[in-house]
């Protein structure tokens, strides 16, 4: 066998093991904060309380509206199904000129509720579009959602209302994407 000099392990702290533990840290630390701030960040656009409850308060309202008119049957007619869509896009109108009458605190949240607003009037426009159509060949349209920065504005307005805790003024609450079969609203 041949002696060979066989360097002695450290032991201990070494600076390699030292770096290490400080990224480490680094590296927790950075997303504890990071997740912290998710949860604890302002509201990009910040709508304040009294002009989130009149929003609530007047989709609440077309949603009421809404759950009053009659269903639509298994096999309705032109002129059943052009009723329901023009007296839908009635209520939704309302939703419009409701929100375009709140005047929120801080400028931003103006800005977004004005753009909101504005996505709610042309999703009524694309209904109006439909229901007249309908109404003239008697024969179901397409009915084409309107496209803003390449998605449908339907996906700007649910992420609107999710960021502003305004479930009841979503495409979905209020079907707004819905022309044609059965509507359900929320309770």
């Amino acid at each position: 066998m041949r002696d060979v000099d066989e360097a002695p392990i450290k032991k201990g702290w070494t600076w390699g093991k030292r770096l290490f533990l400080v990224g480490f840290v680094l590296f927790v630390g950075a997303w504890a904060w990071a997740f912290w701030y998710g949860f604890h960040r302002p509201k990009p656009e910040p709508l304040d309380a009294r002009s989130e409850r009149a929003a609530t308060a007047v989709c609440r309202t077309a949603i009421d509206d809404l759950r009053r008119l009659p269903q639509v049957g298994g096999a309705p007619t032109v002129a059943i199904r052009v009723h329901r869509i023009s007296e839908e896009n009635a209520a939704l109108s309302r939703v419009v000129d409701g929100l375009r009458a709140i005047h929120p605190t801080d400028h931003s949240g103006a800005e977004a509720l004005t753009g909101f607003t504005n996505d709610w009037k042309a999703l009524v426009a694309a209904r109006r579009r439909y229901v007249d159509e309908l109404a003239a060949t008697g024969k179901r349209p397409k009915f084409y959602i309107p496209i803003g920065n390449g998605e449908p504005i339907t996906i700007r307005m649910g992420e609107y209302t999710d960021i502003h805790h305004l479930v009841d003024c979503s495409s979905d609450s209020l079907q707004g994407e819905v022309v044609e079969g059965r509507r359900t609203y929320p309770a």
